[in-house]
């Protein structure tokens, strides 16, 4: 870090030189981390969208509450036939990519779906089932069928594909009334609470329309053999809502999730990341419309500038066996149905690690970027086939504070950090 560099800070989190800022997303709180380089760092933790080059949708923040009085009891919705989209997009909001597959094209005969959770009475309490085959039995002894997922997310995000019931944005006022709480079909109180559907169940509280609520599972089941110590113990019984629907039974079949290579060399150029990046308002402080690749031997670099601080401080050597090391774009698959253009450079003011959402249309979504300002030494990124769901960058192999990682976390966010 040079002296008298600017110090930077965000939210009170002040940390060491150079400091190392990491700024909240729209969904993930902050994460500090330690270290000390030649150059002010700024991390950013994803899920921003590009306001020029990689945007694609409008600004989640902004909420179409669709609030209403409350529909009449046995009321139902009549939606139209059609081709309709279903599933969703890499970066959305709690997207669960294992679980969930990328957005589809389905087609729909019409078919009439219960306003409300059974009994489908605002005057009335929800009814729940403790299983899928209880809701199935009630729906039929009420002259319907229990609704698809398909069906209830159609039915949830309407012709435009809607991330919410109540738009780009979940109201939580919803909550405090569901039966008022209408999508853009008309349909009421939908992500409310979860519901049962024919093939599962869909929606939580607050949740996307695409996302599928967790049902007891083997897992659960091997939880409680752990706990009681007897096999063969069944999961606990769920209690969910659940709506009839009634017409022809629409089940679009869907995209498989895919369950790519864990890494593979991505064909992009220079020129053509330069141009994702400017979409994006974090990188205008390096310049990156100046985007250039390190040169493929500054890989061997990295590792021959480690070995040489080892010697010198005499410490033992990080092996760089077993490694692969790269200053090219990567793809980068971390789970089924998750795949990141993970990619160094450097533009006019400063290098840079980036981790890029692909989108349909050849657009991107920002997941997470690590910004070295004023600094241009070459960044590798290192991996491990065996090692999936983290890769790591540096630019001085096994020197402190000129690494870091890569990870996907838990709840499927990418974060960038300064080991």
């Amino acid at each position: 870090m040079a002296h008298g560099a600017a110090i930077l800070y965000s939210a009170g989190v002040h940390l060491g030189r150079p400091l190392l800022v990491l700024l909240a997303s729209l969904f993930a709180s902050s994460v500090a981390t330690t270290g000390c380089r030649r150059s002010d760092a700024v991390a950013t933790d994803g899920g921003l969208d590009a306001a020029a080059a990689g945007a694609t949708e409008p600004a989640k923040d902004l909420a179409d509450t669709r609030r209403a009085s409350p529909t009449a009891k046995g009321a139902t919705v009549s939606l139209p036939a059609g081709t309709f989209p279903l599933g969703s997009l890499p970066g959305d909001d709690g997207r669960d990519p294992t679980a969930e597959p990328l957005r589809y094209s389905g087609s729909f005969q019409a078919f009439a779906i219960d306003a409300l959770p059974f009994p489908n009475d605002p005057g009335a309490a929800v009814r729940r089932a403790a299983t899928r085959e209880e809701a199935e039995t009630t729906c039929a002894d009420a002259g319907g069928r229990l609704c698809t997922a398909a069906e209830w997310e159609y039915a949830c995000a309407g012709a435009a594909g809607q991330l919410y019931a109540t738009g780009n944005a979940w109201n939580p006022k919803c909550s405090e009334d569901p039966p008022s709480c209408a999508s853009s079909t008309g349909t009421r109180a939908l992500g409310v609470e979860a519901e049962w559907v024919a093939d599962g169940a869909k929606g939580e509280g607050g949740s996307r329309c695409a996302a599928f609520a967790r049902a007891g599972s083997a897992a659960a089941a091997g939880d409680d053999e752990k706990k009681t110590g007897k096999k063969g113990t069944s999961p606990p019984l769920v209690e969910r809502a659940f709506r009839c629907c009634r017409g022809p039974v629409n089940a679009p079949a869907k995209p498989a999730i895919d369950d790519a290579p864990a890494y593979e060399r991505a064909p992009l150029d220079a020129p053509a990341l330069g141009t994702i990046l400017a979409g994006f308002p974090e990188f205008a402080r390096i310049g990156v419309d100046q985007t250039k690749f390190f040169e493929p031997s500054d890989a061997t670099t990295v590792i021959s500038k480690g070995r040489k601080v080892a010697e010198k401080d005499k410490a033992d050597l990080r092996p760089a066996d077993g490694f692969s090391f790269t200053t090219q774009p990567l793809w980068w698959s971390p789970e089924p149905g998750a795949r990141y253009l993970v990619a160094t450079g450097r533009g006019k003011s400063g290098s840079f690690v980036v981790v890029l959402h692909p989108l349909p249309g050849g657009k991107y979504r920002l997941a997470s970027s690590f910004l070295f300002l004023g600094d241009f030494a070459p960044v590798a990124l290192v991996y491990a086939p065996e090692r999936r769901r983290d890769l790591s960058w540096s630019t001085c192999w096994g020197c402190v504070g000129e690494n870091g990682g890569i990870a996907v976390r838990d709840d499927h966010h990418v974060v960038i950090v300064q080991n």
